[in-house]
């Protein structure tokens, strides 16, 4: 039974048994990889749309607001549901860290965009007595007051995209290293 034919074909057929399963599993491995990537890609590239769109809503919704003569609240807001929901699955794909992290702080400058417009939008619902100045007036200055405070707020999503996010993506979209960005300035 384990005589010497036996042995002089058991380890050329061990030796192909683990060689085959070790060529599976790194095929298997470089094709999970390649997924992985084309998967990211995709998604990197939809963001950068989806953020190069809001940083132009955030442009055209500046000019609004800087007019003073104007008390009307925008009736638009940033979307934010793909950035979170793209964002979630980036994590698990890339091993770009600091990208995620970039476009996280993103989102959540969007959605305080977002909450200042509904503020604003709250304020312009509730009908004002014509007669009552004292409230008219002081609903009006409120509104230019988050009117200004929003402007600036637009100004740093803006820049924050321009100068912390969409370069990160294009970097990582071109495969190159990441670039040295410096740390936001408040």
């Amino acid at each position: 039974m384990f005589g010497p034919q036996f042995w002089s074909q058991f380890f050329p057929n061990l030796f192909a048994t683990f060689s085959g399963i070790a060529l599976a599993l790194l095929l298997n491995r470089f094709l999970e990889n390649r997924a992985k990537k084309s998967e990211e890609r995709i998604l990197l590239s939809t963001m950068r749309d989806n953020i190069d769109l809001a940083v132009d809503f955030c442009k055209l919704l500046k000019v609004p607001l800087q007019d003073t003569k104007s008390v009307d609240a925008p009736n638009a807001r940033i979307d934010v549901a793909y950035l979170e929901a793209a964002t979630a699955r980036l994590a698990h794909l890339s091993s770009d860290g600091e990208l995620a992290g970039g476009l996280m702080g993103f989102r959540f400058l969007a959605e305080g965009v977002n909450r200042t417009l509904e503020r604003m939008t709250d304020l312009l619902i509730y009908p004002i007595d014509e007669h009552d100045t004292k409230t008219k007036d002081m609903r009006i200055g409120r509104l230019l007051l988050m009117a200004d405070v929003m402007v600036k707020n637009l100004d740093r999503i803006i820049h924050f995209a321009n100068t912390q996010v969409l370069p990160r993506i294009d970097a990582r979209l071109k495969g190159e290293p990441p670039p040295q960005i410096p740390p936001p300035q408040e």
